[in-house]
């Protein structure tokens, strides 16, 4: 029976600054993020993880170097990157940036899959190349597996690890190196833990 203890990267000056990622913005955590990945270390790294699996941006990198110093095997795969905004990376969410945004989210909620962003991915596109990691996941031997990716990438997983139609994935939240823990479940999978943060809060 497979457990998964999925995380969203750590700090980085653009989400301080809120500006957006995305698949193509290559950024570093800051010093909070770093921290972050220490705490997140710390309170976990007794829990007997066989691998950890990041996608291919430094960020996800980052926040689990702890683990990889200590010669976790690390997974590396372009399948959980960011889902890519298109023309909108690397800027700041200004009034306008923001009702476009909205807008095109709305369009999720709505059940329309196939719109991006000018430029970008459609959440179709993010889901299928998610359903192909999972189908990867099932079938590796480890059993305890840490996953480090991003914001929307972690909305979508978590729709489809729990059998959740995408139009819902603004329910799931998140922050900063925070924590979704999933366990296999007969043909499905269970949520032990929801953006939880307590790592970070001791």
């Amino acid at each position: 029976m497979k457990e998964l203890f999925i995380v969203r990267h750590g700090q980085t000056d653009f989400n301080k600054a809120r500006i957006i990622q995305g698949r193509g913005i290559d950024s570093s955590l800051n010093e909070k993020g770093n921290w972050q990945a220490k705490q997140f270390y710390e309170s976990y790294k007794n829990e007997g993880f066989e691998v950890v699996i990041t996608s291919e941006l430094k960020r996800t990198h980052e926040s689990v170097k702890p683990f990889i110093d200590v010669k976790l095997k690390q997974i590396v795969t372009s399948d959980i990157d960011e889902i890519s905004w298109g023309e909108y990376e690397g800027k700041p969410s200004d009034k306008n940036l923001l009702d476009y945004y909205k807008s095109v989210t709305n369009q999720w909620k709505n059940g329309k899959y196939d719109v991006a962003v000018k430029g970008g991915e459609t959440i179709l596109e993010l889901s299928n190349r998610l359903k192909k990691f999972i189908g990867e996941i099932e079938q590796m031997p480890q059993s305890k597996i840490l996953i480090c990716t991003h914001g929307r990438t972690l909305r979508c997983l978590m729709c489809l690890l729990l059998d959740k139609p995408l139009s819902e994935m603004d329910k799931i939240q998140h922050r900063n190196l925070t924590l979704y823990h999933v366990k296999q479940n007969g043909d499905g999978w269970e949520m032990l833990k929801a953006n939880d943060v307590g790592h970070l809060e001791k």
